[in-house]
């Protein structure tokens, strides 16, 4: 089962407009297994303007590297679903926006998988004190995977939120 999408008890992407609208921060995002649907999170909430800056999904290894600048050797050499290369999308989408956070996801969200087994996410956030990345493995079909990717995504944008302050 996914777990919850909240921040105590308001849904975790209106915690999230708030905190980041409060401080006069936003974020920029790089998606890949979940195909926009923290985008859509974000911005289903009201005032998301003030926040989120945009992003793309960046699905086919061609997208990461010529959107947002991941070095094709990097995708080569580790794999477009992997730690430094989430981490470059995450890097490259704060570089490209300006932004005080950018944050990407990429995964085997399943069935079929490929180095890694289905339901493996790796999440990165950047900011100007540097780059945090996290590996999972969730349980799940494939729109559960994709449903706890985006938490996972949302988590860690509250929590870097939270230690730059």
């Amino acid at each position: 089962m996914a777990p919850a999408l909240t921040h105590g008890s308001r849904p975790l992407a209106a915690e999230l407009v708030a905190v980041l609208s409060e401080a006069g921060e936003n974020v920029a995002l790089a998606e890949s297994c979940t195909g926009g649907a923290v985008l859509a999170a974000l911005t289903s909430v009201a005032g998301a303007s003030a926040c989120v800056w945009g992003g793309g999904v960046v699905y086919a290894d061609a997208a990461k590297s010529a959107l947002v600048n991941v070095p094709e050797g990097l995708i080569a050499e580790c794999g477009a679903v992997s730690e430094p290369v989430t981490r470059a999308l995450a890097e490259g989408v704060r570089d490209l926006a300006s932004a005080t956070y950018g944050a990407a996801v990429t995964g085997w969200a399943g069935p079929e998988h490929g180095a890694e087994p289905a339901g493996t996410v790796y999440v990165a956030v950047a900011s100007a004190g540097g780059c945090e990345s996290r590996r999972a493995v969730y349980d799940g079909d494939r729109a559960s995977v994709r449903r706890q990717a985006v938490h996972a995504v949302l988590e860690a944008l509250v929590e870097a939120q939270q230690e730059a302050r």
